[in-house]
């Protein structure tokens, strides 16, 4: 099982959530990131609503930022609800230069300004936890979306992509991993050939 990373500083509800969701995880002092997966080459900044406010009036968050660009896939996962946080500014009168025009320009800044970085914000930390271990399953998958996941260019799909598309239906094979098949393996294809020859003769696939 991939194993992960979690800061020792993080709470420790944190840790309770990881485990509960069955991730492989150890506790570690990270000098960057809160979460890491180094097999998949991931890293996750976790926020609260106030220490995203915090980091972005002190500068700390944009360091941290620009240090996670030598992952290839980076997170900045905000925990909480920005309504309910600024209500409670209110109420302790430390309002502090911050409402909703400052926060939704922070997070437009924080997805423009730092190349691959990811911003998601979340109701709770239990969500986030869950985000983080379905992105973790998900990266490097073998997956993509492409025409052959969709019926809206259904006209222009050639056979070859018709080939493809039918391996693609097969659990664990991606159009990377079903076209790299197909060029390994010709009993494969010519199967898949035969299958819509006999598709076309019996008039099921009619190409445009």
């Amino acid at each position: 099982m991939i194993k992960i990373l979690i800061d020792k500083r993080e709470p420790k509800k944190i840790f309770s959530f990881a485990k509960e969701l069955g991730l492989n995880f150890e506790g570690k002092m990270l000098p960057v990131g809160d979460i890491v997966c180094e097999e998949k080459n991931i890293i996750f900044e976790r926020k609260t609503q106030e220490d995203f406010h915090q980091s972005i009036i002190n500068g700390r968050l944009q360091k941290q930022l620009i240090q996670m660009k030598s992952y290839s896939n980076s997170y900045l996962l905000i925990s909480g609800s920005i309504s309910k946080y600024l209500q409670q500014l209110v109420i302790n009168n430390k309002f502090l230069r911050w409402n909703e025009n400052y926060y939704y320009g922070s997070l437009a800044s924080c997805n423009i300004r730092y190349g691959n970085l990811k911003v998601v914000v979340f109701d709770d930390d239990y969500g986030l936890m869950h985000f983080i271990k379905k992105i973790i399953e998900k990266t490097d998958d073998g997956k993509s979306i492409s025409i052959y996941d969709t019926e809206l260019l259904r006209n222009k799909v050639t056979e070859d992509d018709m080939i493809v598309k039918i391996v693609t239906n097969f659990p664990g094979l991606g159009v990377i991993r079903s076209k790299k098949l197909l060029e390994r393996d010709t009993e494969i294809k010519e199967k898949v050939v035969n299958l819509i020859n006999i598709m076309k003769e019996k008039g099921y696939y009619k190409q445009a």
